[in-house]
């Protein structure tokens, strides 16, 4: 009667615990370091904006009875631009809201899952504990526990990868806060400015109509005040970003102003009040162009400071150690290093696009780098644990055993030397990274011998939970057990397969 032993019960507890936990580990923290670091600039900006408010409310309401008759459209728009900044701020108040909670879901879900890891260690405790105190019989119940514990990491290992995914939507939240402060923090400062010049607008406005009244004849008075009401318009454009967006307008619209005022001193009243009707309504149209475009200007700024912020935390959190050694782009992390300094330039001389998509892009390949690096690492555990338990099996089988342990490019390999001193029954196993296991076993030509020394060798990995399967056998074909099945498999799904010169 054959069974599992102590050391297999061990190394079946090892590899479970090793490799499972490693990968989940190092995708989180990362994720977890760039969060916290974006969350933490949109709560800054949220709360400096948000200071500002009540101001921006108390001056939006202060206008006088005079300056909202003397100029309604300017207090109406200078109030509407107020309550739609205290609106954006409760958007950027929901929104961080709503990451907040989305962050404590997926915290939630990984303390359960970091709880399934603790009942998985607590199993993996009793059946250490049980192999320690049993003596040499066969492990059937220890090994059945330490099977448990195996399933429970799995488990705990889906349950990350669950609470990763609520991760990622409390990432795009945060991101989106992020942005929405910075555009509200805009939308404040624009606001500040419009009932600033509102203010300046109605003052000069009501001192038009005292003068205006003063004069006798109501053509002229009419035409004084639309002239006013055109420079007062021309006035508040002055403190906006026209040449910036719209060169070249404002100056054109100051010339016609001119024109008008030399026909009030010439006595044209119908031509002056129609010139300052005409230019103060252009007016308007050249703010509102300016401040969509000033809008819009904003908009495409935060998306870009936004993004490059998302590409440093998600930098700050990788491990460039892992990238480097066992990624598919061992450069990524200098690579977005560079990306973040080139999207900075682009931003400091406007060039928005040149900085939003380059940073989410470079932002997509640091992830995919980590994630490759981490199932790299992954792999190369496993490939340990199987080639420990190869090693341990030639060894009882009175073989020489050395090895190289190998890295993402170049294989395990493990050799297995015989006393023999023509090297006749020499192993030599090669185990790369995808798990398709070459190896050789010296024997003369026409000699199957090999076949029972793989035969043992199986039969020995079995007991350790590894089935190996030859599905070549070179020129010794046809030396194979009938019904031999065609496909090589070992736990964990490492594939074996043979090189191409075994059994001969």
């Amino acid at each position: 009667m054959s069974g599992p032993k102590k050391a297999d019960v061990v190394a079946q507890l090892n590899i479970a615990q090793r490799s499972q936990r490693l990968c989940a580990n190092l995708i989180s923290s990362a994720a977890d370091a760039a969060i916290a670091s974006i969350l933490r600039d949109a709560e800054g900006i949220v709360r400096d904006i948000a200071a500002q408010e009540s101001t921006m409310r108390d001056e939006s309401g202060s206008f006088s009875s005079d300056a909202r008759r003397i100029a309604p459209d300017a207090v109406r728009r200078a109030g509407e631009a107020a309550s739609s900044s205290s609106a954006a701020i409760a958007t950027s108040r929901d929104i961080l809201s709503r990451a907040h909670n989305e962050v404590d879901r997926a915290q939630q879900q990984e303390q359960e899952a970091r709880g399934t890891f603790d009942r998985a260690e607590e199993e993996y405790d009793r059946a250490m504990q049980a192999v320690n105190s049993a003596g040499g019989h066969y492990m059937h119940q220890e090994m059945a526990r330490a099977q448990q514990a195996t399933q429970l990491f799995t488990q705990a290992e889906r349950e990350l990868a669950a609470a990763a995914k609520v991760r990622k939507d409390a990432e795009k939240s945060a991101s989106s806060a992020l942005q929405q402060a910075r555009e509200a923090k805009g939308a404040v400062q624009s606001a500040r400015q419009q009932i600033q010049s509102t203010r300046n607008e109605a003052q000069s406005l009501l001192k038009a109509e005292a003068d205006a009244r003063r004069i006798a004849e109501e053509k002229r008075r009419n035409a004084t005040l639309a002239l006013e009401k055109g420079r007062s318009a021309l006035h508040r454009l002055e403190n906006l970003p026209h040449q910036k967006f719209c060169p070249g307008k404002l100056d054109a619209l100051s010339r016609e102003l001119q024109a008008a005022q030399q026909a009030l001193e010439s006595g044209r009243f119908d031509t002056a009040l129609a010139d300052g009707e005409r230019i103060a309504s252009a007016a308007v149209r050249l703010e509102q162009e300016v401040a969509a475009a000033q809008k819009e200007f904003e908009r495409r700024k935060a998306e870009a400071e936004t993004q490059i912020n998302v590409l440093d935390a998600t930098l700050t959190g990788m491990d460039e150690a892992l990238i480097r050694e066992w990624s598919d782009t061992p450069d990524a992390c200098r690579h977005a290093k560079q990306v973040i300094d080139q999207a900075r330039q682009a931003v400091a001389v406007e060039h928005f696009d040149d900085a939003t998509e380059p940073a989410r892009n470079e932002r997509q390949k640091l992830t995919e780098a980590l994630r490759s690096a981490a199932e790299a690492k992954s792999s190369h555990d496993k490939r340990m644990a199987t080639g420990a338990a190869i090693m341990e099996v030639l060894q009882e089988l009175n073989f020489d055993v050395t090895h190289e342990p190998g890295n993402k490019t170049e294989p395990m390999r493990i050799a297995g030397q015989t006393p023999d001193e023509a090297g006749k029954g020499d192993f030599d196993i090669a185990i790369p990274l995808d798990g398709e296991v070459n190896f050789e076993v010296n024997t003369p030509q026409g000699d199957i011998s090999c076949i029972g020394a793989i035969g043992e060798l199986q039969k020995r990995l079995e007991q350790r939970g590894i089935q190996w399967t030859t599905t070549d056998w070179g020129h010794a074909e046809g030396a194979a057990p009938s019904g031999q099945p065609r496909k090589t498999t070992v736990q964990e799904q490492v594939q074996i397969k043979q090189k191409g010169k075994a059994g001969k």
